[in-house]
């Protein structure tokens, strides 16, 4: 994290295109990290989405607006700080995923069952049927 927080400040100090938003997302990052249940998994996806969005905007595959939409706070293409944004998803999904599973429960309407590996057949086990 040391690699990423020192993005962010580069990224605050250098370009002509200041990434404030790439910073304040940098320090929510950090406290997921601090604080969070999962930090490595956290910090797995930080290394993998950022990655990821160098690579893409190095290609010219996407480029991010220059300032965040709505209230004009100057942000870096990529923003230091945008794995923050899929850490947060995954940290709410983690979070929230328990609790609406047990309000679907409640409701005879709602499904609750999935379709689980466990329940499909395997390739060996459909490989051994088709056999004469």
């Amino acid at each position: 994290m040391v690699a990423g927080t020192s993005w962010a400040v580069l990224a605050l100090a250098l370009p002509r295109r200041h990434d404030i938003v790439g910073a304040l997302a940098m320090l929510a990052l950090l406290g997921f990290l601090a604080g969070g249940r999962e930090p490595v998994l956290f910090a797995c996806m930080f290394i993998a989405v950022a990655l990821l969005e160098l690579y893409g905007t190095y290609m010219g595959t996407w480029e991010w607006a220059p300032a965040w939409p709505g209230v004009n706070v100057p942000m870096g293409n990529p923003p230091t700080g945008a794995a923050a944004g899929y850490v947060a998803f995954d940290a709410l999904a983690l979070r929230l995923g328990p609790c609406l599973e047990r309000i679907a429960a409640q409701k005879p309407w709602v499904s609750t069952k999935s379709t689980t590996s466990a329940s499909l057949p395997s390739a060996i086990e459909m490989q051994v049927s088709a056999q004469p």
